[in-house]
């Protein structure tokens, strides 16, 4: 158990230790010379001289626990600092650390106007930070990291952020006051907001790098920035919302007021929200005045974006649990009165799921939108693939690929891919398109003269790098662009293909030797699925061909493919029996291949009672079900006599004491679920059975037959039953009969052929026999 140490609204703990606080917890050295041992980073930073000429390294060790914190930690000016004589604060990564701070009363680290300092973890073996700073408290208003005050230089590295569940703090908080040139790379953000920067337009953040971080749970923006943030850089990052916040708006990337150069490239986008009717977007860039005499520029390229349907999307190596309330959803968009140039190259987007059952009259998805109003904002759209797979909602609702506010925009628009199943491939100045004859006419300028409608095939659902089908094919040719030589992954493209991923069978990163990781239980009941992912130990996205396969559980049978589980890492399966499963990841251009571990998987049955089988002397009964028992264990018995009396036995015997009709009910529950079966029987106190010939003809028989027999008491109560084999009653009839002879008709068309009982009983006399229906 983890032990929390509570300080001026902030705690910390170091997992796993459970001990006091403990003294000297931070060092620091000055170049390679120690300089003592101190309780708090805040004592460490503090003895750093004014003015500094060295390197300087604040080191927390293995023993510290935060408890003598006192936060915020305020990294301040040290005159001098500079890309030598630089300020590192990390951890030694031997041992995951947590810091936990109330958000609701300060920050927990702030760079105020500080340069060339560094705060990061050493990662562990996996990649994963070391150190985490969570943001505790209600109604959050500050944040874990803030950056303020002309601060420059600095970078975060390597931390795990977040604990932000309300209010408005972010992760990552850049204010007004010039900072510059500040970097975020390989850390973990979770949060309403991932990172927010506020600058103004005179007064920018300029030069901000967010680079390979994972950024996942947003609300309101994975990254957010304001107004006077130029020279952005945002690059390799998974960004994914999984829609928890009813926020009105819902931003994987925003820049609100683009001004000068944005670079967004190699990011991998998951949307998603829960609020109905919210503007959901994957990217959206609105350009402002730009800054003086800057040209604004804006490139977006090799971005994979995906919209998934409400359940799960896998974006890289981690799985997320989505909503779909997205009834107003943009993958990608571009707004703004100002002018920009902007490129959209290589990039894919991809929206799935559907506004069923939403109360919403006029839902809308487009892949990609250009409403920007400037018609001297040139766009250049090349080399994409855009798939819309939404296709339902009310008469009013719309669903299409690309729309344009104008085309007067648009300076290059081809090679492009196009899959729709609503058919409408764009919609320009109001106007909707489904064939690319009437797109090309309306863009006119020889545009999209080798677009296609090619059905682009992806790894998996929830990853949009290409199959192993894309390798050479001519319908996925691109155009060569000298701003985008490499793709998604970093490899330098050689064919030029469309989209984010270019498919090489390089096969970098095959494993030998992959586990799986199970969602489900090992144990499941009939009808249910699995839910098991790949793990590799470096994904092979290019070149690679993955394949599921199984055999039933215990079995030295061959392992056998799955059909519907190629080039997937996850897989979805429904067992209908007791099955193992297993993972092979294999190359193309070379031999051999990795076999995982193998998952096991027990499937009980449910519980089927198809009928009850009944056999008596007088008014004493036997039961016995009928049916899919046997083998579920355990599992209960409840039966009801329809005489207020009941039994927990599986086969029970029982008497009646007086005579009459009965309604008989078995109810079972097993572990996988109930069910429950009733028939009635007819309990007469026979104690001197007198037997005669009982005919029945024609038999068989199609709709009709004869029942005929003799000795029956002149004047009593006849009673015919017809019973199905499982014991269920089917036909009824009772009657007095004057004579002791019996011939009567009986009408049992639209019954199912097959063969049935058939009893007759009056006073003392039971007759019985069957007939066969065809």
């Amino acid at each position: 158990m983890n032990k929390l140490f509570t300080l001026i609204g902030c705690a910390a703990a170091m997992l796993p230790f459970v001990a006091a606080a403990q003294p000297n917890s931070v060092e620091l050295k000055a170049g390679t010379t120690s300089m003592g041992a101190f309780n708090s980073i805040q004592s460490a930073y503090n003895a750093i001289p004014g003015t500094i000429s060295q390197p300087y390294t604040v080191m927390i060790l293995d023993n510290y626990t935060g408890a003598t914190e006192s936060f915020p930690v305020n990294l301040g000016n040290k005159i001098g600092a500079s890309s030598v004589n630089n300020i590192s604060i990390s951890n030694s990564g031997n041992t995951p650390q947590t810091v936990n701070c109330n958000l609701a009363t300060t920050d927990a680290f702030v760079f105020d106007n500080a340069h060339w300092v560094t705060l990061k973890s050493v990662p562990a073996s996996n990649g994963y930070p070391t150190f985490r700073i969570n943001g505790t408290g209600t109604s959050q208003s500050h944040y874990i990291v803030s950056i303020k005050n002309g601060s420059d230089n600095n970078t975060i590295s390597y931390l795990d952020m977040g604990g932000l569940t309300s209010g408005t703090a972010s992760s990552v908080f850049l204010s007004t006051g010039g900072n510059a040139d500040n970097t975020l790379d390989h850390n973990v953000i979770t949060g309403p907001t991932g990172v927010l920067s506020n600058g103004t337009p005179n007064n920018t953040n300029t030069g901000l790098k967010i680079q390979s971080n994972l950024i996942v749970g947003y609300a309101k923006a994975g990254v957010y920035l304001n107004q006077g943030a130029g020279k952005v850089q945002i690059d390799s990052n998974v960004i994914v919302g999984t829609g928890n916040y009813p926020n009105t708006e819902s931003y994987g990337i925003l820049h609100q007021g683009a001004n000068d150069s944005l670079m967004i490239t190699r990011n991998m986008i998951g949307v998603s929200s829960v609020k109905l009717g919210a503007v959901t977007r994957g990217i959206q860039v609105i350009a402002s005045v730009p800054l003086s005499p800057v040209n604004p520029y804006t490139l977006l390229a090799n971005n994979m974006v995906l919209a998934e349907r409400g359940g799960i999307v896998v974006m890289g190596d981690t799985t997320y649990h989505t909503a779909d309330s997205m009834s107003n959803l943009v993958g990608v968009e571009l707004l703004g009165a100002a002018s920009i140039r902007t490129d959209v190259i290589n990039n894919t987007i991809k929206l799935t799921g559907n506004m069923n059952g939403l109360t919403i009259t006029n839902g809308y998805s487009a892949a990609f939108q250009n409403s920007s109003s400037s018609p001297s904002s040139p766009v250049t759209i090349v080399n994409n693939v855009f798939v819309n797979e939404r296709n339902t909602g009310s008469a009013a609702s719309e669903n299409v690929l690309v729309s344009y506010a104008t085309n007067s925009s648009i300076v290059i628009s081809d090679y492009n891919t196009y899959n729709s199943v609503t058919g409408i491939l764009a919609k320009i100045s109001g106007t909707n398109y489904a064939t690319l004859t009437t797109l090309r006419t309306a863009l006119a300028g020889n545009n999209e003269t080798q677009a296609n409608l090619y059905p682009v095939a992806f790894l998996d659902e929830g990853d949009l790098h290409l199959n192993r089908s894309a390798f050479g094919n001519p319908n996925l040719a691109g155009m060569p662009m000298p701003m985008v030589r490499d793709d998604r992954d970093g490899q330098m493209r050689g064919m030029y293909t469309r989209g984010a991923d270019e498919f090489l069978p390089t096969c970098v990163g095959v494993s030998t030797h992959s586990t799986i990781t199970a969602s489900t239980a090992a144990t499941i009941c009939m009808n249910d699925y699995v839910d098991l992912k790949a793990n590799v130990t470096v994904p092979a996205v290019n070149g690679a061909v993955y394949q599921w396969q199984s055999r039933p559980l215990g079995s030295s049978v061959p392992f056998t493919n799955i059909a519907t589980a190629g080039n997937k890492l996850r897989l979805i399966h429904r067992p209908t029996g007791n099955t193992e499963y297993r993972f092979v990841d294999s190359c193309l251009v070379r031999p051999g291949a990795g076999i995982s571990d193998t998952f096991g998987v027990i499937v009980n049955p449910l519980p089927d009672i198809t009928g009850i089988k009944v056999s008596n002397s007088g008014l004493t009964f036997d039961f016995a079900p009928i049916g899919n028992v046997a083998d579920i264990n355990p599992l209960t018995y409840h039966w009801n006599f329809g005489d207020s009396r009941t039994s927990g036995t599986d086969s029970p015997s029982h008497t009646y004491t007086t005579e009459g009709d009965y309604d008989v009910e078995l109810y079972v529950v097993g572990i996988c679920g109930t069910d429950t079966f009733r028939t009635t029987i007819s309990a007469l106190a026979v104690n001197d059975v007198k037997t005669g010939k009982l005919a029945v003809y024609p038999n068989p028989a199609t709709n009709r037959f004869v029942l005929e027999c003799s000795n029956l008491p002149a004047g009593e109560q006849v009673h015919i039953t017809i019973t199905s084999m499982l014991g269920a009653n089917v036909y009824r009839q009772s009657f007095r009969n004057g004579s002791t002879l019996l011939k009567r008709d009986v009408d049992m068309s639209g019954y199912t052929p097959g063969v049935y009982n058939v009893e007759v009983r009056s006073g003392s006399v039971v007759y019985r026999g069957n007939i066969v229906l065809q």
